[in-house]
């Protein structure tokens, strides 16, 4: 919801971009909260600057060598956004 972990994850692609024939990609897990309450939060404001960046699905993970993933936290865990789209990937997995 705001541009801290955008900023880290373009970081991360411009070192990784700098490795003999490597392909990066950055891509951003399925938002699931409205857009009115994107709106209310402020947090629509932030998203602009990354609105650019490709929403994931679950076959882009089977096509790639590695991953990395960002994810801001919540009461300690992972955010809800990124935990759904991990569930949704189990079934490319086996």
């Amino acid at each position: 919801m705001s541009r801290h972990v955008y900023t880290i994850a373009e970081s991360i692609a411009a070192g990784a971009r700098e490795v003999y024939e490597t392909g990066v990609l950055c891509i951003r897990v399925p938002e699931l909260i409205s857009q009115e309450t994107l709106v209310a939060t402020g947090a629509q404001a932030s998203r602009s600057a990354f609105s650019h960046i490709p929403v994931a699905t679950p076959e882009q993970m089977v096509e790639a060598h590695a991953f990395i993933f960002g994810t801001p936290t919540r009461f300690g865990m992972m955010s809800a956004q990124i935990r759904s789209f991990l569930d949704h990937t189990d079934p490319m997995i086996l």
